[in-house]
């Protein structure tokens, strides 16, 4: 599993999205597993996702996230539930990290 990200101005961002997802089953044969892919990516994704949405409620910009699957297809659901949470609170850690370092310090 991948996920590839890029933080973007609101601008840019359907009106009033804040987080946009891409869900990505790679190259497979067959709609039916594309689909049971992407199926299983949002349900987990979207028992998960409170951390960026929530980080994303108080910051100015937004965020474009793709979460690409690379494993095999037996055991997909218990695969994707043990791999995506981690990946999803790293980047949310990465990401407080990052805006905890941009935003100024000291009294005014």
């Amino acid at each position: 599993m991948r996920l590839l990200y890029r933080i973007v101005p609101t601008s840019e961002m359907p009106a009033g999205a804040r987080v946009q997802v891409a869900l990505l089953p790679g190259r497979r044969k067959g709609a039916v597993l594309r689909n049971r892919i992407r199926r299983t990516l949002r349900e987990v994704y979207r028992l998960h996702q409170q951390d960026l949405v929530d980080l994303f409620s108080r910051r100015p910009d937004g965020l474009t996230l793709g979460i690409l699957y690379r494993g095999t297809e037996q055991n997909l659901y218990a695969s994707v539930a043990r791999d995506l949470p981690p990946l999803l609170g790293q980047l949310a850690h990465v990401l407080r990290t990052e805006d905890s370092r941009n935003t100024p310090t000291g009294a005014a």
